[in-house]
């Protein structure tokens, strides 16, 4: 069976997915100089699995050396010093764009300009600008606030550095719809929403646990037994493994659920 790795790239920050031979000895974690689609690209090992998983393909031309991480911290330099150079030029042709990265390619051929707008912007007259300053191959891209927020690395309201920045390959669609499976609907936006203003991403890999566990729970509506009698499941906390109840009297009454482990 045919190795598949997925490499972290710095000048596109996304997941590039690479056949890997078996004399090369790379493992995960492992810095690697792989043939993308933008030319040469430096990135690190993330994962190596037997099918294909990311939509973006490439090829390994070796492992990286200790030389190529010093190229990489001297690229990082300059990508600082174009970054507060372009800042001027983006004022000086009256562009309504906010700037949030710049990546310089590991061959030096690229560069590419990341960017959020509120609308779609004529940037012809700052690319010309731009090839004249640099001489290279200017990209310029703009990206919503999924991705800014995965450029820039913040902290999530758990406390933790986000997602999207620390372990998901690819940031997918999350609707409203998985809110309601995991009986959020009627929580405030803001609790749900990350800090790049859209639905969390944890809603959609975290639905199959929440579904696992809702199975072992009564529905909202089911009459079950308690200490106190009878009554009417009203609120369920799936996490917890806990249901309200309603009670005939009108008392209201928290049970917890023990999971039950399934026969052998």
């Amino acid at each position: 069976m045919k190795k598949i790795g997925g490499i972290f790239t710095r000048s596109s920050e996304k997941i590039i997915e690479c056949e890997i031979s078996s004399n090369l000895g790379a493992k995960i974690g492992d810095s690697l100089i792989v043939e993308t689609d933008l030319g040469i690209e430096f990135g690190r090992l993330r994962y190596i699995t037997g099918q294909k998983i990311s939509k973006s393909f490439g090829k390994i031309v070796r492992v990286a050396k200790k030389l190529d991480s010093e190229v990489v911290k001297k690229e990082k330099v300059e990508e600082a010093k174009i970054f507060e150079s372009t800042l001027i030029k983006i004022k000086k042709h009256g562009l309504p764009m906010k700037l949030i990265a710049v990546r310089l390619s590991f061959d030096r051929r690229n560069l590419i300009f990341y960017f959020t707008a509120e609308t779609r912007v004529d940037f012809r007259s700052l690319l010309k600008d731009l090839v004249a300053t640099y001489h290279k191959l200017i990209r310029l891209q703009q990206i919503g606030p999924r991705d800014e927020a995965k450029f820039l690395g913040k902290v999530g309201i758990c406390g933790r550095n986000l997602c999207c920045r620390s372990f998901l390959h690819e940031i997918n669609s999350i609707t409203m719809d998985l809110a309601r499976d995991q009986n959020l609907e009627g929580v405030t936006s803001s609790k749900i929403s990350g800090v790049c203003g859209k639905l969390m991403c944890c809603l959609n890999y975290e639905l199959y646990l929440y579904k696992m566990l809702a199975k072992n729970l009564p529905k909202i509506g089911d009459e079950i037994r308690t200490k106190k009698g009878k009554g009417r499941v009203i609120n369920l906390n799936v996490i917890a493994g806990k249901v309200l109840v309603e009670l005939p009297n009108g008392e209201k009454e928290e049970i917890f659920i023990p999971i039950q482990s399934k026969k052998s």
